[in-house]
């Protein structure tokens, strides 16, 4: 079976988006890590719900504040900044916008 990458999903996205990229949605874990250059914090796991090439949706156990982090997803590291942080049943959804295309 040949892997697509989320570049040729997004080139045949059938439907309207009115996002700069529209979304895919997943259920893939990933490594988050507060990118402080002050303090060297542990990563933690999350589940990345959905992406984009230019952000990503994410589930994670605690409230983080608009932050700079690194994920460590699709066998990628990538880094940018939490946008928003919103209550989602047992946890928190975490909207991140990369820094660099997915």
């Amino acid at each position: 079976m040949q892997e697509r990458s989320l570049s040729n999903q997004l080139e045949t996205w059938p439907g309207p988006e009115k996002r700069r990229s529209p979304r895919i949605q997943t259920d893939s874990p990933a490594r988050l890590k507060v990118d402080n250059l002050s303090v060297s914090a542990p990563s933690i796991g999350a589940r990345v719900l959905s992406a984009s090439l230019y952000g990503l949706q994410l589930q994670i156990g605690f409230i983080l504040p608009k932050t700079p982090v690194q994920i460590q997803v699709f066998n990628r590291l990538v880094s940018g900044k939490v946008q928003y942080c919103v209550s989602a049943g047992q946890g928190f959804r975490v909207g991140v916008l990369l820094r660099e295309e997915l």
